[in-house]
This record gives C-alpha cells, sequence and structure tokens, in this order.
C-alpha cells in the first residue's frame, strides 16, 4: 500500500525504538504496531520499491510505502523477523545438521515466490535464528515481479551463503594443502570472489577435507575454526 504524508515529523511519532541502522536508514519499532518502520536517509529512493501483500514467516515483504508530496520514498513498514547478520560468517555454536535443515526451509520458502526476484538478497540481508533455526530475508522492497525467478533467487541465496562459510574457513590459507586438493582450493577462491557456487556441495567438500586433513570429525561450524591444529 502507497501513503502520502506531508513531513518526515509525522513518522516520527509512531517511532518506539531504534532496533537497527545501515547505510540505508534507520529501523524503528513502532507504537501499536508489530511492524518495523525504516526511514531512509535518502529520501529519494529506486521507483521500483513497491509494498506487497505477501506474508511469510521468513522473509520479510514490505508492507507499506511511504512517500511525501513531492512523491519521493521517504519510509517503509516491514514484519520483524528474528535472526542476527550472518556477513562476518556463522556462529562456532551452529551444529552443521541443524544449518542444513534451516537451508532447506529458506529454500522451500523461496519456492512459494517464483516469480518474484528480489534484487536485495544479498548477505547484509540474510539473518540466521539458532532459536528458531531458521534463516530469514530482509529489506526485500527492492523486487520486481519477473516469471520463472526462482532459479535467480537461489543463485543469490547460495552465492551469499556460500560467501558466508568463506568467512568460517578463510583462514587456512596460512596452510600449504591446496596443491593436493585443487578443486577445493577453486571452489574456495570462487567463494572468496562471490561467484556462484551451490552452498551444501561447498559446505561438505569443506567438511570432508578439513576433517580429513585434521583427522578431526566437523559437527559445529567451531569444528571449522582456526582452533584447529595443523597435523604433523
Amino acid at each position: 500500500m502507497i501513503k502520502v504524508i506531508d513531513s518526515i515529523e509525522e513518522l516520527k511519532y509512531l517511532c518506539k525504538n531504534i532496533v537497527g541502522e545501515g547505510k540505508e536508514g534507520i529501523c524503528y519499532s513502532m507504537n501499536n504496531s508489530p511492524l518495523l518502520l525504516k526511514i531512509y536517509k535518502d529520501n529519494k529512493r529506486p521507483k521500483e520499491l513497491n509494498g506487497a501483500n505477501y506474508n511469510s514467516n521468513y522473509i520479510a515483504f514490505p508492507k507499506d510505502i511511504i512517500k511525501d508530496k513531492e512523491g519521493n520514498i521517504i519510509a517503509s513498514t516491514m514484519p520483524y523477523v528474528p535472526g542476527i547478520k550472518i556477513v562476518e560468517g556463522f556462529s562456532e555454536n551452529i551444529e552443521i545438521v541443524k544449518l542444513k535443515e534451516a537451508y532447506h526451509k529458506i529454500l522451500e520458502e523461496i519456492k512459494k515466490y517464483p516469480n518474484i526476484y528480489m534484487q536485495d538478497l544479498c548477505l547484509d540481508n540474510i539473518l540466521y535464528d539458532e532459536g528458531t533455526n531458521s534463516f530469514y530475508i530482509i529489506d526485500t522492497r527492492q523486487w520486481k515481479a519477473w516469471d520463472d525467478s526462482f532459479g535467480l533467487n537461489y543463485a543469490r541465496l547460495d552465492q551469499n551463503l556460500s560467501a558466508s562459510l568463506y568467512e568460517n574457513i578463510k583462514w587456512l590459507n596460512d596452510f600449504d594443502f591446496w596443491k593436493s586438493n585443487i578443486d577445493f582450493a577453486n571452489n574456495f577462491r570462487r567463494s572468496k570472489k562471490a561467484d556462484f557456487i551451490y552452498f551444501l556441495k561447498y559446505l561438505d567438500q569443506s567438511i570432508e577435507i578439513i576433517g580429513n586433513y585434521f583427522n578431526k570429525e566437523i559437527v559445529t561450524f567451531g569444528d571449522l575454526s582456526p582452533k584447529l591444529k595443523k597435523k604433523s
């Protein structure tokens, strides 16, 4: 839904507490509403920002797009979702088997919206919550109604989760075992460049190669950490 207001001061009366801040703007909890309000720092937002009447437990689709009288997009609302950003990698406490369950769950959720291309499906906008063992996608205000967009969204999801996994294992640059693991080394470097790579394949390959090299069972992401000792 598109809403027009006289000034940004009207929005500030709706705000309760700051819940997050990024390059684009500041997110607030709202008085008497379960939604979050994001007020943009730059009020000349792209014209493709859209409201959506989609209800998802794992994707924070926008609800209202708020404009000023000149037609500039100055704010939007969206559902609150739990979780923390995984830009710097996954928590050491996460069990590998549970993360795979969470991955399949968000993949099934994306399949429900095959004709929506989420342009902002980037690593900054993917959260993971250990309590619910779920991935959440936020900041989906920029989306386009394209036919058969599932493949694009799927590729973006895998690309970004692989980049997050890279943050957990990039310390392997300190070890010289690439010559005996050429395929893994290529995937390792591709993920660093944020090229497309299947997340589960990259994860399983990491577990197998690192586990065998250090003779260690990999159960959690902590087992992929630099605490491992190089085998003698």
